[in-house]
């Protein structure tokens, strides 16, 4: 059962386009996606911090799905990644933003 996504696992992987991470993920180490070809992604369950640097300069990356245990997204987790248009966080009501570095365009759906 896989449990972790250690450092710059899929580091420059642009043929990556979509990634289903199994439950049983605890974590997703630092820079694990920068610069791959990630589209969208949905954070497994049991997640509950994006390092720094984890999805920087994903080009293609639109759609950000966090989940309801996520509790901490760490500085520019996101750097970079200019097309991101969307961070869905209306499963994660606890989650601590922080200073993050976004494009301008973003928009952060919380629940209502």
């Amino acid at each position: 059962k896989i449990e972790d996504i250690e450092e710059r696992a899929f580091y420059r992987c642009t043929l990556l386009k979509s990634i289903e991470l199994p439950p049983s993920i605890k974590s997703i180490k630092k820079g694990a996606f920068e610069c791959s070809g990630l589209e969208t992604i949905e954070l497994p369950p049991k997640l509950n911090r994006v390092e720094e640097f984890t999805f920087s300069s994903c080009e293609n990356l639109t759609i950000v799905r966090l989940n309801e245990n996520l509790r901490n997204i760490d500085n520019n987790a996101f750097e970079d990644s200019n097309n991101l248009e969307t961070i869905d966080a209306t499963a994660c009501p606890k989650i601590e933003l922080g200073r993050l570095i976004l494009p301008k365009k973003i928009r952060i759906k919380r629940k209502e």
